[in-house]
Formats: C-alpha cells, sequence, structure tokens
C-alpha cells in the first residue's frame, strides 16, 4: 500500500496525530480557528471530496504527518497538502493523490496547520435527480 495512503487510513480511522478531525458546522472546537474554504481537487483524494472548509491554527511548528496549508511563491496559491518530510529549515509536503511531491518549501511559507476539516453535505454541492 502506497505510504500516503497509509497514513491517511490511520489517521482518519485511528485518530492519530497530525490528521484533521472532522466536525459540523458551528462546532464548539473550532472557535478562535482561521476558517478557509477549499474546492473540490484531486490532489487530496479520497479524503477530501467536493468543496467545504479548514479549520487552521496559525504554526509553522509542523511535522511528518500534519495536513497543512502552505503559500506556494512559484504560482502564488495556497496548498493544503500533507508534510512527508521536515527539518528545521523546511518541509516536505505532497498531495494524498499525487504521483509527485510539492519538493521543500521553507518553514516560512508555511501558514498553519490544519486541525479540522467540515465537509458539506452532498446535497449541498451535487444536484440530486
Amino acid at each position: 500500500m502506497n505510504s500516503k495512503l497509509l497514513l491517511l487510513f490511520l489517521g482518519l480511522t485511528l485518530g492519530l496525530p497530525g490528521a484533521p478531525l472532522w466536525v459540523e458546522k458551528g462546532s464548539e472546537e473550532t472557535r478562535g480557528l482561521l476558517r478557509e474554504a477549499y474546492r473540490d481537487t484531486t490532489s487530496m483524494r479520497p479524503a477530501l471530496t467536493g468543496d467545504g472548509f479548514y479549520y487552521l491554527t496559525r504554526t509553522q511548528n509542523v511535522q511528518v504527518g500534519d495536513w497543512i496549508v502552505l503559500y506556494r511563491s512559484s504560482d502564488g496559491m495556497k496548498v493544503l497538502h500533507v508534510v512527508t518530510a521536515a527539518n528545521k529549515r523546511a518541509v516536505y509536503t505532497s498531495g494524498l493523490n499525487c504521483r509527485w511531491s510539492d519538493g521543500w518549501s521553507p518553514r516560512s511559507s508555511v501558514l498553519g496547520k490544519v486541525v479540522f476539516i467540515e465537509r458539506r453535505p452532498v446535497s449541498q454541492f451535487t444536484q440530486v435527480r
């Protein structure tokens, strides 16, 4: 099994450190955290499908297995990916469904650690026939 998928499986099913927890809208645990929307992309599937929101705690103190948001200066985008390696100066990240990594990014580009994910109900973004 792919090591990234194993990390995802263990984190989501066993609640291991690093993986965000799923929450309902308006949950008490999310008070005081930064809430931002994410769009449906393929890089974090199967964990993130459809649109939703993530809750971020601002920190650059992240470790392997953490889901983080970083600013990618090459294209000016925010990216939500998983830390697969880290040292004192940089983090190495990748999407769960990516063949290639993002490479090394300076810790200064890390905007924070994702601690909660709020997924929209399927009916909010899928038309049912």
